[in-house]
């Protein structure tokens, strides 16, 4: 599933009938992240029921977001030793009632 999506999203455009209506309209409980993705285009109804959001399928946005995420991937990954003692040395700080307390109080 996975390699198929992707290669459909990277490889080719959104269909013509992309332009028109959207395909599908799901419910907020049909609208898994693995059923979105099967579509062009679809409008999606909040949680609440109030509103909608129109999902459209892009091949520009989505290799931009593609390689941006292995870039960072490959960032974290090379930085993780560093990265993990700098947590670790802040763990105290990070986790503290006071820390939390003055991201709370911020207003």
């Amino acid at each position: 599933w996975l390699i198929r999506t992707v290669s459909r999203h990277y490889f080719s455009g959104a269909s013509p009938s992309a332009a028109r209506p959207p395909q599908v309209h799901l419910p907020y409980s049909d609208a898994r992240w693995w059923v979105v993705p099967s579509y062009d285009d679809l409008l999606v109804t909040n949680a609440e029921g109030s509103a909608v959001t129109l999902h459209r399928r892009d091949r520009a946005l989505f290799r931009a977001g593609m390689w941006r995420s292995i870039r960072n991937f490959r960032r974290i990954r090379n930085e993780w030793s560093t990265l993990s003692a700098r947590y670790r040395s802040a763990l105290d700080d990070l986790t503290s009632v006071e820390s939390w307390r003055r991201v709370f109080d911020a207003d």
